[in-house]
């Protein structure tokens, strides 16, 4: 598509199929500022998917809503020049006390990897390879700073290798469970974990690296 792969104004849910989409030449397209909308998966409202293989190479964001974005199952091979997975407001991976390893995601190339207003993981087997911030909660309609920010990892498996910073909270970060490994960049002013407001490791393991 030189569009968007699958758009839909309103929710969109997916429990289940295979799908290969590639929208306006892939991940090595660069596009201009006022360049029409090319994602893999589009919704205004929630977007939700339970199951299914994905193999995505947009230009744009591979997996975008304007509302929340919930993946609980599924496998997913994710290569994109902006965001892999973006939601305006809650991005949520895994489902809470499930220990299926699922989803499965692997971010090979894209500018971040996981963004939202609050990103929370319960579970998953999920890696990034991100030109800039891994993981992000942030949203600029809302502001640079806010106490609605958060990162919230309470199980799964995830892997970080950001260029900038690999776990980036524009307030507080909780880290309950779970296995984490990121590395940040390894010059200039980014890290392996930054926040604005509070870090809290109560359980899991963590392994960071990057600047000091």
């Amino acid at each position: 598509a030189t569009g968007d792969g699958i758009q839909a104004d309103g929710a969109l849910t997916v429990s289940d199929g295979a799908f290969t989409i590639t929208t306006n030449g892939g991940h090595e397209t660069t596009l201009a500022e006022d360049a029409s909308s090319c994602k893999g998966l589009k919704s205004t409202g929630n977007l939700t998917i339970t199951g299914g293989s994905f193999t995505l190479d947009t230009a744009d964001d591979a997996l975008h809503t304007n509302s929340d974005l919930q993946v609980t199952g599924g496998t997913f091979t994710l290569a994109t020049g902006d965001d892999a997975l973006h939601a305006d407001n809650a991005l949520t991976v895994g489902m809470q006390d499930a220990g299926t390893g699922l989803p499965q995601i692997a971010i090979t190339d894209c500018y971040e990897g996981l963004e939202g207003t609050t990103v929370t993981i319960y579970d998953g087997d999920i890696d990034v390879i991100a030109s800039d911030d891994g993981v992000n909660a942030a949203n600029s309609d809302i502001g640079e700073r806010s106490d609605l920010f958060a990162i919230n990892i309470y199980g799964g498996d995830l892997y970080v290798e950001a260029g900038a910073d690999g776990l980036d909270s524009n307030h507080d970060i909780l880290l309950a469970g779970g296995a984490v490994e990121v590395y940040g960049a390894n010059t200039g002013g980014d890290t392996a974990i930054d926040c604005d407001g509070t870090f809290t490791l109560n359980g899991g393991t963590l392994l960071g690296a990057g600047m000091p």
